[in-house]
């Protein structure tokens, strides 16, 4: 199981709720990404490395799930959680 970040996000194209906060926390904290998946490209990744993907939730999917009201609307009081991890 991994997370992965869209390469759109990497080109700060400006395509998603939170995208501006993401990249300044990541270099808030002095990391860095070397790369991103290109959306609907993480069969052809995972393909590769000779991996098959068995699961799947996307920003969309995550956001339906945990930030959706009971009505099924997404609530508009979104709040983007990131931390940092070392080993």
């Amino acid at each position: 199981m991994f997370d992965y970040i869209y390469a759109s996000v990497l080109r700060e194209e400006g395509i998603y709720y939170g995208e501006t906060v993401i990249i300044q926390t990541v270099y808030d904290v002095d990391e860095q990404w070397h790369f991103g998946i290109e959306k609907g490209q993480i069969k052809e990744f995972l393909a590769q490395y000779e991996m098959q993907l068995i699961g799947h939730k996307d920003a969309e999917d995550l956001e339906r799930e945990y930030f959706s009201n009971s009505n099924s609307t997404i609530s508009s009081d979104r709040r983007l959680a990131a931390a940092p991890l070392w080993h």
